[in-house]
Protein backbone atom coordinates (compact mmCIF):
# COMPACT_ATOMS: atom_id res chain seq x y z
CA UNK A 1 0.00 0.00 0.00
CA UNK A 2 1.58 3.78 -0.66
CA UNK A 3 1.83 6.11 1.60
CA UNK A 4 -0.46 9.13 1.22
CA UNK A 5 2.42 11.60 1.59
CA UNK A 6 4.45 9.92 -1.56
CA UNK A 7 1.53 9.94 -3.77
CA UNK A 8 1.88 11.80 -7.48
CA UNK A 9 -0.60 13.11 -9.03
CA UNK A 10 -1.40 11.21 -12.02
CA UNK A 11 -4.17 13.49 -13.59
CA UNK A 12 -3.90 16.84 -15.62
CA UNK A 13 -1.32 18.97 -13.10
CA UNK A 14 -3.44 20.98 -11.31
CA UNK A 15 -1.84 25.04 -11.78
CA UNK A 16 -1.15 26.71 -8.64
CA UNK A 17 0.13 30.15 -8.73
CA UNK A 18 2.68 30.92 -5.81
CA UNK A 19 2.79 34.27 -4.68
CA UNK A 20 5.48 34.90 -1.62
CA UNK A 21 7.84 37.83 -1.47
CA UNK A 22 10.84 35.81 -0.10
CA UNK A 23 12.49 33.63 -2.84
CA UNK A 24 14.19 31.31 -1.03
CA UNK A 25 10.82 30.82 0.88
CA UNK A 26 9.01 30.51 -2.21
CA UNK A 27 11.54 28.33 -3.98
CA UNK A 28 11.50 25.85 -1.64
CA UNK A 29 7.92 25.69 -1.69
CA UNK A 30 7.49 25.67 -5.44
CA UNK A 31 9.90 22.41 -5.30
CA UNK A 32 7.55 20.57 -3.26
CA UNK A 33 4.64 21.46 -5.20
CA UNK A 34 6.35 20.47 -8.58
CA UNK A 35 7.72 17.24 -6.83
CA UNK A 36 4.07 16.65 -6.10
CA UNK A 37 3.14 16.91 -9.81
CA UNK A 38 1.55 20.03 -9.37
CA UNK A 39 2.07 23.14 -12.73
CA UNK A 40 3.76 26.06 -9.99
CA UNK A 41 3.95 29.83 -11.36
CA UNK A 42 5.84 31.59 -9.02
CA UNK A 43 5.15 35.08 -8.92
CA UNK A 44 7.44 37.77 -6.82
CA UNK A 45 5.15 40.57 -6.39
CA UNK A 46 1.45 41.47 -7.07
CA UNK A 47 1.87 42.70 -10.28
CA UNK A 48 3.54 39.37 -11.72
CA UNK A 49 0.69 37.53 -9.84
CA UNK A 50 -2.06 39.61 -12.12
CA UNK A 51 -0.14 38.55 -14.92
CA UNK A 52 -0.65 34.73 -14.23
CA UNK A 53 -4.16 35.36 -13.30
CA UNK A 54 -4.85 36.98 -16.66
CA UNK A 55 -3.20 35.17 -19.04
CA UNK A 56 -3.15 31.77 -17.54
CA UNK A 57 -6.66 29.27 -18.09
CA UNK A 58 -8.19 27.37 -15.23
CA UNK A 59 -5.99 28.20 -12.17
CA UNK A 60 -6.81 25.59 -9.60
CA UNK A 61 -4.88 26.92 -6.65
CA UNK A 62 -3.74 30.57 -5.49
CA UNK A 63 -0.98 30.43 -2.50
CA UNK A 64 -0.59 33.54 -1.56
CA UNK A 65 1.44 35.85 1.60
CA UNK A 66 -0.74 38.14 3.00
CA UNK A 67 2.26 40.11 4.27
CA UNK A 68 2.87 41.12 0.62
CA UNK A 69 1.57 44.26 -0.75
CA UNK A 70 -1.88 44.28 -2.56
CA UNK A 71 -2.60 40.56 -1.92
CA UNK A 72 -6.46 41.63 -2.09
CA UNK A 73 -6.26 42.39 -5.54
CA UNK A 74 -4.34 39.50 -6.34
CA UNK A 75 -7.29 37.12 -4.33
CA UNK A 76 -9.67 39.11 -6.28
CA UNK A 77 -8.91 38.36 -9.50
CA UNK A 78 -7.96 34.67 -9.01
CA UNK A 79 -11.41 33.86 -7.52
CA UNK A 80 -13.26 36.21 -10.11
CA UNK A 81 -11.63 35.05 -13.07
CA UNK A 82 -10.85 31.40 -11.83
CA UNK A 83 -13.00 30.38 -8.72
CA UNK A 84 -9.33 29.61 -7.32
CA UNK A 85 -9.43 27.69 -4.29
CA UNK A 86 -7.25 30.07 -2.41
CA UNK A 87 -4.44 29.45 0.57
CA UNK A 88 -3.16 32.01 2.53
CA UNK A 89 0.21 32.24 4.26
CA UNK A 90 -0.17 34.80 7.47
CA UNK A 91 3.32 35.98 9.19
CA UNK A 92 3.61 37.10 12.71
CA UNK A 93 1.42 39.65 12.37
CA UNK A 94 -2.29 38.72 12.06
CA UNK A 95 -3.77 40.51 8.79
CA UNK A 96 -7.90 40.19 9.92
CA UNK A 97 -10.21 37.69 10.96
CA UNK A 98 -12.07 34.72 9.83
CA UNK A 99 -15.01 36.97 8.35
CA UNK A 100 -13.12 39.60 6.59
CA UNK A 101 -10.99 36.24 4.92
CA UNK A 102 -14.08 34.78 4.04
CA UNK A 103 -15.13 37.86 2.37
CA UNK A 104 -12.03 38.13 0.30
CA UNK A 105 -12.66 34.65 -1.58
CA UNK A 106 -9.74 32.78 0.77
CA UNK A 107 -10.85 29.11 2.08
CA UNK A 108 -7.81 28.58 4.34
CA UNK A 109 -5.17 30.48 6.23
CA UNK A 110 -1.98 29.13 7.40
CA UNK A 111 0.54 30.45 9.86
CA UNK A 112 3.24 30.71 8.85
CA UNK A 113 6.04 29.02 8.71
CA UNK A 114 4.30 26.84 6.82
CA UNK A 115 4.35 22.99 7.16
CA UNK A 116 4.36 22.13 3.43
CA UNK A 117 2.10 19.11 4.80
CA UNK A 118 -0.76 21.48 5.51
CA UNK A 119 -0.66 22.80 1.98
CA UNK A 120 -0.35 19.58 0.60
CA UNK A 121 -3.54 18.84 2.69
CA UNK A 122 -5.41 21.84 1.74
CA UNK A 123 -4.97 21.35 -1.82
CA UNK A 124 -5.72 17.48 -1.69
CA UNK A 125 -9.25 18.60 -0.19
CA UNK A 126 -9.84 21.20 -2.52
CA UNK A 127 -9.82 18.32 -5.28
CA UNK A 128 -11.86 16.26 -3.51
CA UNK A 129 -14.87 18.63 -3.08
CA UNK A 130 -17.47 18.44 -6.49
CA UNK A 131 -18.99 21.77 -5.74
CA UNK A 132 -17.38 25.26 -4.47
CA UNK A 133 -20.60 25.83 -2.30
CA UNK A 134 -19.47 22.38 -0.50
CA UNK A 135 -16.11 24.12 0.71
CA UNK A 136 -15.78 25.31 3.74
CA UNK A 137 -14.12 28.11 5.19
CA UNK A 138 -11.86 26.95 7.74
CA UNK A 139 -8.98 29.40 9.40
CA UNK A 140 -6.55 27.24 11.34
CA UNK A 141 -3.31 26.88 11.95
CA UNK A 142 -0.98 24.77 10.06
CA UNK A 143 -0.32 22.28 12.93
CA UNK A 144 -4.66 22.29 13.37
CA UNK A 145 -4.90 21.42 9.72
CA UNK A 146 -2.40 18.38 10.07
CA UNK A 147 -3.98 16.73 13.40
CA UNK A 148 -7.45 16.94 11.51
CA UNK A 149 -6.34 14.55 8.97
CA UNK A 150 -8.52 14.10 5.52
CA UNK A 151 -10.90 15.95 7.17
CA UNK A 152 -11.89 19.46 7.48
CA UNK A 153 -11.73 20.97 11.03
CA UNK A 154 -14.95 21.08 12.51
CA UNK A 155 -16.42 24.50 13.20
CA UNK A 156 -19.11 22.97 16.42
Amino acid sequence: MMNCSNEKITADPIKVVLVEKYPLARAALARLLKDDGYEVYQAQNRQTAIKYTQALEDISVLLVDLEMAGWRSVVRKAVRKHNAFVIAMEGERAVSGTQHFKRRGIHVCLKKPIIYDAVRMAIRQKSKKVLPTQQKHTMVSAAQFIRSGSHWPSRN
